[in-house]
């Protein structure tokens, strides 16, 4: 008896929604159907299944949603890439006049963590400010060049330090820059014997993001930094600090008290001829923009 019941219900359920399931079958069947170009309209195309007449338009209306949903998609895809574009300084470096190559850094997303002093950098690279005043720029400028700056030395620091002449690009050229103190908290980074600031420098590629310079990410682990403590903060002048390639008991900490900006992503073996050669200062030859 139970399973004649059973069965008679089982019947009478499909009596009573097999017309509905034809129905939302032949609605999806004609949700993916194309849309006709005869009438120059996206949503007016006809749906010949005579359960669905009075859905067609309906379902016209979410094909063309459907459509340009994807097409946001696909534009929100290419502006996410193209956000991730970030901008490189180049350097070609001079040794008695003579070009030895090109040092590239990668600002990475500097120009959102430090804007005002990674707008310095690049005005003064591209030189973009100089028929305003010709010392709004960098070529020309000559490294220092002292036994702290030539590798082989016992006193050499493992940067090289480049001052600038003084005039900044930002802002009145002869006044220091000043940095946001709520963009200086976003991005300060403790380590032992104080902070530094701007990028992230680390070891541990689980740290590798958008704000992080992986230490194999760079060139041997080289940065760009400016001074944001002491007498030369806020300046024209950077240096180039080889973190990787240093002593354990230098590392992090040659980053004290400044801002990493970039990092080195072409010309290690420009550098290092900067570094053990004792003929003459390095100068910048020519700068700009990729």
């Amino acid at each position: 008896m139970v399973h004649v019941a059973m069965s008679n219900l089982a019947s009478r359920f499909l009596v009573i929604f097999l017309p509905f399931v034809n129905i939302r079958r032949d609605m999806v069947h004609a949700a993916f159907q194309p849309p006709s170009v005869s009438t120059g309209s996206a949503s007016t195309y006809t749906v010949c299944t005579q359960n669905a007449k009075t859905c067609h338009h309906y379902w016209g209306v979410r094909y063309d949603r459907y459509m340009a949903l994807g097409m946001s998609l696909q534009e929100e895809v290419a502006a996410s890439k193209e956000s991730k574009t970030t901008t490189k300084v180049y350097f070609d470096i001079g040794l008695d006049e003579k070009n030895i190559g090109r040092l590239v850094f990668d600002l990475k997303s500097s120009e959102r963590l430090l804007p005002t002093h990674t707008k310095n950098l690049i005005k003064l690279a591209t030189g973009e400010m100089r028929s305003i005043d010709p010392r709004l720029g960098y070529v020309k400028c000559a490294f220092k060049h002292s036994p702290q700056f030539v590798e082989g030395f016992s006193q050499y620091r493992w940067a090289h330090v480049l001052d600038g002449r003084g005039r900044n690009a930002v802002g009145n050229p002869t006044e220091r820059i000043q940095a946001d103190p709520d963009n200086l908290r976003s991005c300060t980074h403790s380590i032992y014997g104080g902070v530094y600031y701007g990028l992230e420098y680390s070891d541990d590629d689980d740290d590798d993001g958008d704000d992080v310079v992986y230490a194999d990410g760079a060139a041997y682990g080289v940065v760009l930094t400016v001074p944001l403590v002491g007498a030369y903060r806020g300046s024209t002048g950077f240096s180039i600090v080889r973190v990787g390639e240093s002593p354990q008991e230098w590392k992090e900490r040659l980053l004290l008290n400044s801002a990493v900006l970039g990092y080195l992503v072409s010309g290690i073996d420009v550098l290092h001829h900067m570094a053990r050669q004792t003929d003459a200062p390095p100068t910048i030859l020519a700068s700009g923009k990729l």
